[in-house]
């Protein structure tokens, strides 16, 4: 068919895994669904639901809690935020919700004989440290050795140290971006969760 405005025909400009895609006209294609096929392993012990935030914009977020647990429970909030470079990826991909999952099924218990004050519940409590002049450190870093960011995360640690920062460095050897939400169930993926679990613990005293 010929081109009958007279404007060039566009093209791909850049590609990303598939999911993305850039054209010469300015305009993006995202994908809905990952590269790579997963299914969901949702057996039940997780209640999970969309909530609508930002009306304006359409944007939701997905809440998880543990399903044997009483409504009324005080539980411990994480927030899981899957960056994608503000371009690739979803709540609604498998291995994100898989993640979270897994982060919703297991939970930190309050040391014996303490409340929900308790730092490690609550940082905000009347026995917690002051935020107030709070920056943000220990920092936790975690990177797969042949994530194609692997130099970006390095970086990024060496910068906030040598700011005076204290930072625990985790490097997974031989592990790819996102290792641990593409098999939340692998044994890398069970020592990250481990490793968060004493990085707080040791940090919220």
């Amino acid at each position: 068919m010929s081109n009958t405005t007279g404007a060039a025909p566009f093209y791909e400009v850049d590609e990303c895994r598939g999911v993305l895609r850039v054209y010469s006209d300015g305009s993006v294609w995202r994908s809905t669904k990952p590269s790579f096929n997963i299914p969901v392993h949702d057996d039940g012990s997780v209640l999970w639901k969309d909530v609508l935030f930002d009306p304006l914009h359409n944007l939701e977020l997905r809440l998880y809690k543990p399903a044997s647990l009483p409504s009324s429970a005080k539980l411990p909030i994480f927030f899981y935020i899957h960056g994608g470079g503000f371009c690739i990826g979803s709540r609604t991909w498998p291995n994100c919700q898989n993640y979270c999952l897994r982060l919703a099924f297991w939970r930190l218990s309050i040391p014996i004989g303490e409340t929900t004050d308790h730092p490690l519940v609550n940082p905000f409590g009347p026995v917690s440290r002051s935020l107030e002049h709070v920056d943000f450190d220990p920092i936790l870093v975690v990177v797969g050795g042949s994530d194609l960011l692997k130099d970006r995360a390095d970086d990024y640690a060496k910068k906030l140290k040598n700011w005076g920062k204290m930072i625990d460095y985790v490097e997974f050897e031989g592990m790819q971006h996102g290792f641990f939400t593409i098999d939340p169930n692998s044994q890398q993926a069970r020592e990250l969760m481990l490793i968060i679990k004493r990085f707080i613990n040791e940090n919220s005293s």
